[in-house]
């Protein structure tokens, strides 16, 4: 949706089922690399790239991966579940995304069947839910424009992030001293 609007390019770090990388393949301006790299290589990556994009739909635990970001003077842009809200400040240092499906509430009840089957049951719901996913694929095409045209506005999160991480609360001697205290 994007390159309909402007140029841009798409760099894909997971582990993608080859069956949706065979899809895009002979799309140059998108590419999928496997998972699972060296901090490195991570690095290299994160030098390459403008902005940094997290749509993941079930990711349950603190995002590790945006504090990474943020450290590479990165904007960002996620979904508004879990812990993500206390790392991303809405216009400072990113945007957040309204999910496309909740699996839990805010206080980590599960908001389906409760069977045992929940991802069956996610992919379910996100298959057969077509207004659900234009309206948030509109979401993240509008906050990804807004940041692809406006330099300033990525410098300025970006630094926002940095600080944070590096001066913040989650910096090394924040991230200590909530450990001494715990401790």
């Amino acid at each position: 949706e994007i390159r309909k609007k402007m140029k841009c390019k798409l760099i894909i770090i997971s582990c993608t089922p080859p069956e949706v990388i065979k899809n895009y393949s002979k799309n140059k301006d998108i590419t999928f690399i496997e998972g699972n790299l060296s901090k490195d290589k991570l690095l290299e990556y994160y030098s390459k790239v403008d902005i940094f994009i997290y749509p993941s739909r079930v990711e349950a635990n603190f995002g590790t991966v945006l504090i990474e970001a943020m450290a590479n003077k990165l904007p960002l842009v996620t979904n508004n579940f879990y812990a993500t809200s206390e790392v991303v400040k809405e216009g400072k240092n990113g945007f957040l995304i309204k999910p496309l499906l909740k699996l839990y509430d805010e206080n980590g009840k599960y908001l389906g069947k409760n069977d045992g089957k929940y991802l069956e049951e996610y992919k379910w719901l996100y298959e057969n839910n077509k207004r659900a996913k234009e309206k948030y694929v509109k979401e993240i095409v509008d906050k990804l424009s807004i940041l692809v045209k406006n330099t300033k506005l990525r410098k300025s999160m970006g630094n926002c992030g940095f600080e944070l991480v590096s001066k913040g609360k989650f910096s090394i001697k924040e991230r200590n001293k909530k450990l001494r205290k715990i401790y």
